[in-house]
Order: structure tokens, then sequence, then C-alpha cells
């Protein structure tokens, strides 16, 4: 093909082919129909905005809307179907490979744009992350597009296209924004003497870059009256990836221990923490600011800490294997995924070979006069993303960014393969290729059980309890002391009614010393429905002391200790409960009961007494206040508080029977 447009549609149709492949693979797997975290959150959002019922409850932007908003224009036009979204994204992310094979034209003409682009098509990452509800499909897009611009024909209109293309990257990951510095350092190379050019283009690309980033900015600031520019997120981000305990790999916050996969309740816990130091609403730059002024803080008090975290995250950053954040890269691998990306104990494909090429691409593009301007681009492209990342935490799909960049920069190593075999590249590459390759600092360190147990609970959701459970079950082998695994078994065998063995696994659950509340909530409620109150005391016990202030669980913990004989313990749960709810009536009912229980009815009816005042619709406490009267032989009271319940209820038929013995009883009287 002597054409551009004959290889880039080649690449298209080989790289849409391969996406469609995996589509149709990816199907069979429980995580098509029900994402998870982020992508959750992503179709929950995007949803929202497409049904006109998504509120940002007044405050800024958490996350960059450009995801959510483009799935959200899907979703309009197509409703909501999960497949026509991911064929989508796969026609964007074959897409994707095409601009990157125009870009090989323009750095190598026929040959690079096979090499680009065939390395684009078949990049084991990039379909996999093209099938998933999550924002690099869209970011490699508009990074892929901006490099087939700039890298074009100097001309105002191509550098203005790659600048907006930058912008939108931007407002879709705001970390896109390191980026632009070498590409205003490649176009003042670019365009020669002409100073009043270079300046004047120089400023319309920067400005053109930040528009889509002005505008959110300025959505933010019409919300919630205070300046955050484009998402408030990078603040948790960064102390999630500087602090005491922090992984450098995983969102591993001391604080939000007992916060679920559930991006509400993180996002509820970023508020949460710096609006209970503060004793009041914060917003969310003052929230973002609260987290990176603790990790800052961290980091001037344990410098030497910092500085070997800082090491190992960029360690990680350059290490072959894919990290996951949200669902893992390898153990859900069908067709063609087996092909294009795989792990071995001592080398990894795809990134084992992507990173030596780039860097032996690099070295070898410096140093030759027709490449050294487009290679300072490519690499300074990389050095900035990646200097940016790393005071973060590291995964797969935040290096993606770096993968456009790196494609370009293995193309010329690959074009000029026989200057490679001198010194200079040979070191590089095979320090890069060792480097990459190696295990060190945990950078290997799998949670499979974590991934079981997330198919697991996607099965479980669409009703495939076979599959569930065999997830469930390698999960429990693989991590037996983790108690929510066994929870989730305890949840599946009562869903199938097999209450013997849900006991068994709740109880495991206790045992092993769960502390979550929701776990802890859905085993004592469990636990009632089952008649094993005293567990369930144990359970919700747990709950109360992390929840004070929940209403339901005291009601629930003063049930299960009322069932379990517990009086004293109920009446003070119960209490509790009409403290902080006092115009609910189920409080005051299991008060009532418990007093009951130990034969004091005046303090019971004084209970309910109180009860009618604040919660005066309450059928069940008129009836009960009126059957307690009329046990002491009280039938006036009695009598007025059936007709109340009566109002209440009118058809009541044991209130109408009370009535009527009350009528008798009142009779023999006179």
């Amino acid at each position: 093909m002597s054409s551009p447009s004959g290889v880039i549609a080649l690449v298209f149709i080989i790289g849409l082919l391969v996406r469609i492949t995996y589509v149709i693979a990816f199907r069979e797997s429980p995580f098509f129909d029900i994402p998870i975290v982020d992508a959750q959150w992503h179709d929950n959002w995007a949803k929202g905005w497409a049904e006109g019922t998504f509120s940002q409850s007044g405050r800024a932007f958490f996350r960059a809307p450009l995801y959510p908003f483009w799935l959200s224009l899907v979703y309009r036009v197509f409703g909501h179907d999960l497949m026509i979204v991911r064929i989508i994204q796969a026609v964007l992310g074959a897409g994707a490979a095409a601009a990157l094979a125009g870009c090989g034209w323009r750095v190598a003409g026929r040959r690079g744009a096979l090499w680009a682009g065939g390395i684009a098509a078949f990049y084991g990452p990039f379909v996999y992350f093209d099938a998933e509800l999550l924002i690099p499909n869209l970011l490699i897009v508009l990074l892929a597009w901006a490099l087939y611009f700039f890298l074009a024909r100097p001309s105002r209109r191509s550098y203005l296209t790659g600048a907006l293309f930058i912008g939108l990257a931007i407002i879709a990951r705001p970390t896109a924004l390191v980026v632009l510095p070498a590409v205003v350092v490649y176009l003042w190379k670019h365009l020669g003497d002409n100073a009043v050019l270079r300046k004047q283009l120089a400023v319309t690309v920067t400005l053109v870059a930040l528009l889509p980033a002005m505008v959110v900015t300025a959505a933010n600031v019409a919300l919630e009256n205070t300046f955050v520019f484009v998402a408030s997120q990078g603040g948790v981000n960064f102390y999630a990836g500087n602090h005491a305990e922090a992984t450098g790999r995983s969102v591993n916050i001391p604080e939000f221990a007992n916060v679920q996969n559930s991006w509400a309740d993180f996002v509820s816990a970023s508020f949460a923490y710096p609006e209970q130091e503060m004793g009041r609403r914060v917003s969310s730059r003052e929230a973002q600011n609260f987290w990176t002024r603790r990790a800052w803080n961290w980091i001037a008090s344990d410098p030497a800490a910092a500085l070997k975290l800082t090491v190992k995250k960029a360690y990680y950053l350059v290490n072959a294997y894919e990290m996951p954040n949200n669902r893992d890269l390898y153990l859900t691998r069908p067709f063609p995924l087996k092909l294009i990306q795989w792990k071995k104990p001592f080398f990894e494909f795809n990134w084992g070979l992507h990173l030596p090429h780039p860097v032996m691409g690099a070295v070898t593009g410096l140093r030759t006069r027709g490449t050294r301007r487009t290679t300072m681009l490519l690499a300074g492209w990389v050095v900035l993303y990646a200097a940016f990342l790393v005071p973060f935490f590291l995964s797969a799909r935040f290096r993606l960014g770096l993968v456009p960049a790196l494609i370009l920069l293995a193309t010329i190593a690959l074009i000029k393969w026989r200057r490679l075999w001198t010194k200079g590249p040979v070191i590089a590459g095979l320090a890069a290729l060792v480097l990459t390759n190696t295990g060190f600092l945990d950078a290997r360190t799998e949670n499979l059980g974590q991934e079981y147990a997330k198919r697991g609970q996607a099965a479980f959701q669409l009703g495939k309890l076979d599959q569930a459970r065999r997830d469930f079950e390698a999960a429990v082998e693989i991590s037996p002391n983790t108690n929510k695994y066994t929870f989730f078994l305890g949840e599946l065998y009562l869903a199938e009614g097999n209450k013997d063995q849900a006991y068994t696994y709740f109880k495991q659950t206790l045992d092993l010393g769960a502390t979550n509340h929701r776990i802890l909530e859905s085993i004592g409620r469990a636990f009632i429905s089952m008649g094993k109150y005293p567990e369930a005391v144990v359970a919700l016990e747990r709950v109360v002391e992390q929840r004070p202030n929940d209403a339901a669980r005291w009601r629930d913990l003063g049930r299960a200790a009322e069932m379990s004989g517990q009086a004293d313990r109920a009446i003070e749960a119960y209490r509790r409960a009409v403290t902080l709810e006092p115009d609910n009536d189920a409080g005051y009912l299991g008060l009532g009961f418990a007093y009951q229980k130990k034969d004091e009815a005046d303090l019971a009816i004084n209970a309910w007494e109180t009860g009618v005042k604040n919660a005066p619709r309450s059928y069940a406490l008129q009836y009960n206040l009126a059957l307690a009267y009329a046990q002491l032989e009280r039938y006036e009271l009695s009598r007025q508080m059936v007709d109340m319940a009566l109002i209440t209820k009118p058809n009541a038929e044991e209130a109408l029977a009370l009535r009527q013995w009350l009528d008798k009883e009142m009779s023999k009287n006179e």
C-alpha cells in the first residue's frame, strides 16, 4: 500500500475485528452485564444524565465528567444497552489504532504506519479497556488523535485541532494536562525562527487546550461557588498514594476501612472525614485541600518513608505486571486476550516488550537528525505523564495515557533496528527488559481471592448461583481468613433457602472479626430471621459501636436482645432508638414489649403513651396501648384508645373485636 489512507483503513479493520471478537467472547462473563466500582458509577451517572435524574447535590464534579457525559449521549440515542456501548467503543478503539497508524506514517512512512498501527490494534490492555465502561477508551482515542494532528504538516488548523483533542482529554482525565508543555515546546521548535508566529501559536494552542477545562471549572463555580479545576478527586487520590499505610498500587486509606467497593460510599467518605474534623459542611475545594494537606504533612513528617514509597511507585509504573484497579486483567481473559496478553514468571506480554522497545527507540531517535524533534515530543510526553502519575498510585489503566507515545517510540526502534546495535540503545534496552520483567517490591502481588469474589458477586446478582458458589468457594479456599468471602457464601446459601449453611458461614464471618457495618447489618438481620437472636446481638453490637446514631440498627439490636432474653439490653437499645428518632413508632413498640417481658406494665404503658404522642398515626401503638389498658381493667382509657385505632385503621378486625369486648365488660359494671 503506497498511500497512508490504505494502511490506516487496514489497521482500522483489523483493530475492529480483534475488539468485536473480544466483546463477543466477553459476553459470557457476568461482568458484561454487571459493571462494578468505577464502571458501575459511570453507568449510574450516565443513566441519571440521560434520564434527567442525576444531581450534583450542589457540589462541584468529584470526577472529570467527559466519559459519563459521552456515555449518557449513547444511552439517550440507543437506550441502556451495554452491548451497543461496547461495540461503539470497539469502533473508537479501532479508530485510535488507525490514528496511531497515521502517526507512524508521519514518523517513518509505510513501515512505520504498519508497525504503529499493528501494535495498537493488537495491544492487549487497549482491547481489554475498550470493552469496559471506563475512561481509558475515550482517553486513548483523544490522545491518539491529538498526536495525529500534532505530527501533521505544520498548519494552524492541525495544531489547534490537536490542542482541542488534548483539551477534551483533560476533562476525561485531568492528568492529560501535563503533556501540554511537551506539545508547546515541540511546536516552538517546529516553527523555525518566526518568533511572532511561535508566540501566537503557543498561546493559542494553550488556550484551546485549556478551553474545555475552563468550561467545566466554570460549571463547578456555578454549582458550588468555589474554584475546583475540573474535579475534586485529586486530593483524596494524592492522599491514597501518600500516607503511612499506602501501598502505592491501591486505594488503601485507613479512614475508609469500612467503605465497600462502592463509589457512592467512597465519595461520601471523602467529604465525611473533613466535615467531622471541621465540624461543618465543607466545600469540594476544602475537602480536596484537606486530603492534600494530610498527604503533605505525612511526607514532611517522614521524608525517608515518602522517598522509599516514591521509588516503589516508580518501579510499579515501569513493571510489566498489569496491576488491577477494578478487575484483574488476567483472570477473565477470553479469546483473543489469551493470545495477545499473558504473563509468565519472568516475562509479561505486552508491557514486557513494550517498554524496552520505546526506550531503545528514544535513545536512537534522539541521535538521528530526521527523528530528533519528534522523539523529543514523544519522550517529553512520556516523562511528563509518568512524573505526574508517580505521586499518586499506580495501576494498569492509569498508565495507559503513556502508551500512544510509547507505541510511536517503539516504532522508531523497529524501523531503525540496524542502528539499535550500538552501546547506548543496547544497554538501555536490556536494562528496561530486566527492570520491567522482575517482581521486586511486591510488584506482582495478586489478590485472586478478591477477584473470584468480585466475579461471584456479579454472577450472584445475575442469578447464576452455581457460578457464584464456585467463585465464592474459590475465594474462601485462597483466603480462608477473609471474613468478606465467608459472608458472600452465607448470603448465597440464604438466597437458596439453605439456612443451616448460611448460619455456618455467617457465624464464621463473625468469628473472623468482621467489622464492616454493612456486612454486620446483613448478618444481624439474617440471624433475626433465623431465630438466632444471641448471635444477632453480637453482630448488631458491633454495628452500633461504629454507627451510634443509626436508630434502625438500635431497633434491630433491641429486637434481638429482647428475643434472646436480654431485657435490660433491649430496653437500653430501644430507648436509644426513640431518642434518635422520636417520631418512629417501632422503637416505642419494642420498648413497651421489653418492659412487659419484665412485668413492668406501667412502664410499658408509659412508653406507648409517649409513642402515641410522637407518632399519632401509628395504629400498632394505639391498639397495643388499648390492649394494655384493658389488661389493667382501665376500660375507659382502653375504649378511647381503641376508637383512635379504628379511626386510623377502620376495618381492623382485632380492634373491632377489642371494642366489642370492652363494651360488654363496661356494660357489666353499669
